[in-house]
C-alpha cells in the first residue's frame, strides 16, 4: 500500500433492512476490533486512522469525533469525498445537483432509506458537520472534488476543524466528479489524489 499503511478494509450493514446507526455501530466495532487485535497482524495499534470515501467519509469521521470522549484512539481521519451533512444544507448540492456520477436525487433517496428520521440527520454520527465543539479532533487529510453535490461539506467541516486549531490537510481537484479516486486507473486526477492522500496520512500517523 502506498505511504507504508496497512490498510483493514471492512463491510458493514446496508439499508434500508438496516437504518442508522447500524452502518456507524459496525464501522466503531471493527475499529475497536483492530485497535484490540491489530498488533498480532503487525498493525501497530498506538498509530491507527480511520478512513473512508463518500458516505465511508461520514462513518470515519463520526468515530474520529466520537473517539475524543470514548477509545479507541482515533489519531487522524481520512475523508475522500464524504457526504458529512445529512441534511444536505451545502449550496454545492443544489450547484451539482444534476452530477454527474451523484445527484441530490441519488443523494436525498440514500438519506431517505439509511436516516429517515429528521432529528437523526442532525446527529453528529449521522452529520459529522453539524457537530458544535470539534476541539481536539484528530488531524486530517480530506480530499474532494469539485463537480460534486458534497463538495462542501468536505470545504466546510476542513474549514471548521482548522478553526478549532486542528491540522488540516485539504485538497479540492478541480472538473472533478465525486468519488473519482475510485476510477486511479483511468483517470490521472484520480491516481494523483491516492497518492497524496496515502503519503499524507502516512505523514500524520508518523
Amino acid at each position: 500500500m502506498q505511504g507504508g499503511l496497512v490498510v483493514v478494509s471492512v463491510a458493514y450493514r446496508l439499508a434500508p433492512e438496516n437504518r442508522y446507526p447500524a452502518a456507524q455501530n459496525d464501522a466503531a466495532d471493527a475499529f475497536s476490533w483492530v485497535s484490540e487485535h491489530g498488533d498480532g497482524s503487525g498493525i501497530d495499534v498506538e498509530s491507527l486512522a480511520i478512513a473512508g470515501d463518500s458516505s465511508g467519509g461520514a462513518l470515519a469521521a463520526g468515530i474520529a469525533l466520537a473517539s475524543r470522549a470514548q477509545g479507541p484512539l482515533v489519531k487522524a481521519q481520512g475523508l475522500l469525498c464524504p457526504a458529512l451533512d445529512a441534511t444536505m444544507s451545502g449550496e454545492s448540492v443544489e450547484r451539482y445537483a444534476d452530477g454527474p456520477f451523484l445527484t441530490r436525487a441519488t443523494l436525498e433517496w440514500a438519506y431517505d432509506l439509511y436516516v429517515p428520521d429528521a432529528d437523526d440527520r442532525r446527529s453528529s454520527l449521522a452529520s459529522p458537520l453539524l457537530t458544535q465543539d470539534l476541539t481536539g479532533a484528530p488531524p486530517a487529510v480530506i480530499v474532494s472534488a469539485q463537480v460534486d453535490p458534497v463538495a462542501d461539506d468536505a470545504q466546510r467541516y476542513g474549514e471548521r476543524l482548522a478553526a478549532a486549531g486542528i491540522e488540516v490537510r485539504r485538497h479540492e481537484y478541480e472538473g472533478m466528479p465525486h468519488s473519482f479516486p475510485l476510477l486511479a486507473g483511468v483517470l490521472d486526477d484520480g491516481g494523483h489524489a491516492i497518492t497524496v492522500f496515502a503519503r499524507e496520512l502516512s505523514e500524520l500517523l508518523a
